[in-house]
């Protein structure tokens, strides 16, 4: 089955993720940040995860929902120290996902994503792309945490010079993409704000799991 393409462009700010060729509009919200009443709940387009707060982070909630079930939905993680956090969860239309990096899908899923950075420079929202590195590693510190692809990023965009790094891993048959993007200069503050942040979506990941089925 194609994996379905998705675009997750958010105005303005660092971190702007960019996944496939097609635009979909975001879900309209009310005044205050509130989904549209004839939305379907969050729990719909994905998981429903524990989502942590993290101290000197800013969290959107509710979450950000696509309008279509197989984009998932979004959140948000904002710093002071101008640092941007999307995290997307979806399935992009699969019936299963593999928890296995090594899978072929997860590969794919990964190169598709890595190729959305690059075709965010041919769109002109950067100026330029450089892939410095690319590997697996932990989300976060702790040995229990969870496992994903990983690629670090140098982007031009205008006058800024941006560091961004790109997680890709699985979680409960679903795709979890992970965009943070800070300014692109050595600041011992902001990567120790990154890391802690990492520390709690990893442990977060590793430590949910999937409801029990009631017993017949």
């Amino acid at each position: 089955m194609a994996v379905v393409g998705l675009v997750a462009a958010w105005a303005g700010g660092l971190g702007i993720g960019v996944l496939g060729a097609a635009a979909v509009k975001p879900r309209p919200a009310l005044p205050g940040g509130s989904p549209p009443a004839q939305a379907e709940p969050a729990a719909a387009f994905g998981p429903r995860l524990a989502w942590p707060n993290v101290r000197g982070w800013s969290r959107q909630d509710p979450p950000h929902l696509f309008d279509r079930k197989a984009l998932g939905y979004a959140v948000r993680y904002g710093s002071p120290l101008n640092i941007r956090v999307d995290v997307y969860v979806y399935h992009a239309g699969l019936r299963s996902i593999p928890d296995d990096l090594g899978a072929a899908v997860v590969r794919d899923q990964f190169e598709r994503a890595k190729g959305d950075v690059h075709a965010a420079k041919r769109q002109g929202l950067y100026q330029s792309v450089e892939e410095l590195s690319q590997g697996e590693a932990r989300l976060g510190r702790s040995p229990d945490g969870a496992r994903a692809h990983h690629a670090h990023f140098r982007i031009a965009r205008g006058d800024e010079k941006l560091a961004s790094d790109l997680y890709l891993t699985v979680h409960r048959d679903h795709f979890v993409k992970i965009r943070c993007s800070r300014p692109d200069a050595k600041d011992p503050q902001r990567e120790a704000a990154v890391a802690e942040l990492l520390d709690a979506l990893g442990t977060m990941l590793a430590n949910d799991r999937p409801p029990k089925t009631p017993q017949k």
